[in-house]
């Protein structure tokens, strides 16, 4: 039996190739972790998914701790600037 690929497999590769690249290149331009030169989408894949789990447990912790404290600071500063 010989299995054909739909029409437009290849372009669909290619799209989802391309954005897996494009979506790396931006997490490891905004990362501080040094990363390998990915080639593979599917690793690529792998950090981004790091990347954005990373992120997630960072916003979540800040809106724990840090946001009560930011929104002091900031208070704090306005009411100086009042004066």
């Amino acid at each position: 039996m010989v299995w054909l690929r739909p029409h437009g497999w290849a372009t669909r590769r290619a799209q989802v190739t391309m954005a897996a690249d494009n979506l790396f290149h931006r997490c490891i331009t905004r990362s501080k972790v040094n990363h390998q030169p990915h080639t593979e989408a599917v690793d690529q894949l792998h950090v981004i998914g790091d990347w954005v789990s990373d992120l997630a447990a960072i916003v979540k912790q800040w809106q724990k701790t840090g946001k009560a404290a930011w929104t002091a600071q900031k208070a704090a500063k306005a009411e100086k600037e009042k004066k």
